[in-house]
């Protein structure tokens, strides 16, 4: 306010005083306005090119540090044709990632935005339309080498965090869909029934949470579908490039209790903790409830460390459950769950089973 006092002092005809002694200032100063406004205030508007996804510019910044636009240039080659370059649409999908789009629509809302054509490196954002006809060029080939681009990112990261291990959680996650979206069918998702959607595989690193390798499903199939050969291109895939001296360990849910992912993991010298279903025919309602003796892990949590038992066919496999709330009677299995480690004796860290 006393800025604008002082601006209004150097009008021609101003009769704005500013005199504390007079009155309180909130008045004297209202008083110095009015009268100094002789006509109405003009009204400007201007493009001040503000954005507010400042967070782009430190991605972009990472981007550059790595090369990742020539890198792209070079795995892509001529597999992918376009106006604006085959690269920098690569990172106009990223940036509406970043930003929080779901549809490609949205692109349509940051046509103005310098920030966003600054990190796609293009003087002019393009519509919707080109991007979706961009996008139908791609085929199996040009996929698969964003991919190998991707996984070369990847364990170039991995490689530098000298990790002697790597924890790797497999699960599948639900993702809805528009109504005439291809291959997305109507699934499992609790929620959203009547929704069709996809259910991709997941495999991620625990200790950095980077995704390792998806592999997309249509929503109505079982959550290990595909399950066997997933995990073995895994291991294959982290092996050839990190080697064979690293440990793998992998959790899972009820969902990979299967006798086949089993001995593929053992064969492959892979730890495991899964965790298993309260099914009868597992016998683990019966061990939970034969435990009289509960140790605090964490929280409301409490565990037992439990002996060895026969799943079914499975052949004996030793028991780690836990419980939530620890409060709980001995006896209640409808708060438990059981996870199964590795039979060659490797144990997971104490809390690892509550963990999923």
């Amino acid at each position: 306010m006393e800025v604008a006092l002082r601006a209004l002092d150097r009008l021609p005809g101003s009769n704005a005083t500013r005199d504390d002694t007079e009155g309180p200032k909130d008045v004297v100063e209202g008083t110095a306005v009015l009268g100094a406004i002789r006509h109405d205030l003009p009204i400007q508007f201007d493009h001040e090119q503000l954005t507010s996804y400042g967070e782009l510019e430190l991605v972009r910044r990472y981007f550059h540090l790595i090369g990742l636009n020539a890198r792209i240039r070079c795995a892509l080659g001529k597999h992918v044709r376009g106006d604006y370059g085959g690269s920098h649409l690569v990172l106009l999908v990223i940036g509406l990632l970043v930003v929080g789009a779901r549809r490609l629509q949205h692109l349509r809302y940051l046509a103005n935005d310098s920030l966003f054509a600054r990190f796609c490196g293009l003087p002019r954002i393009p519509s919707d339309r080109m991007v979706v006809n961009w996008l139908k060029q791609f085929t199996q080939t040009s996929r698969g080498a964003l991919m190998r681009l991707n996984s070369e990112l990847l364990y170039e990261r991995i490689e530098q965090l000298n990790l002697r291990r790597l924890m790797i959680d497999r699960d599948g996650t639900v993702i809805r869909t528009g109504g005439k979206v291809g291959w997305a069918l109507h699934g499992f998702n609790p929620h959203h029934p009547k929704n069709p959607s996809y259910y991709p595989l997941l495999a991620h690193l625990a200790q950095t949470g980077q995704i390792l390798r998806l592999k997309n499903r249509p929503g109505n199939v079982h959550g290990s579908k595909g399950a066997e050969r997933f995990v073995r291109e895994l291991i294959g895939e982290v092996r050839a490039r990190l080697g064979r001296a690293l440990t793998l360990e992998f959790r899972m849910d009820a969902a990979f209790f299967q006798q086949n992912l089993f001995k593929l993991l053992t064969r492959l010298g892979c730890f495991y903790a899964v965790k298993v279903p309260l099914c009868r025919w597992t016998g683990v309602k019966a061990l939970i409830a034969g435990q009289t003796r509960w140790t605090v892990v964490a929280g409301d949590i409490d565990g037992s460390d439990g002996r060895r038992w026969r799943a079914g066919v499975l052949g004996p496999r030793r028991a780690r459950s836990g419980r939530r709330p620890a409060n709980r009677p001995a006896g209640s299995t409808s708060w438990s769950t059981c996870s199964i480690n590795c039979p060659c004796g490797y144990s997971p860290a104490p809390n690892a089973p509550c963990t999923r």
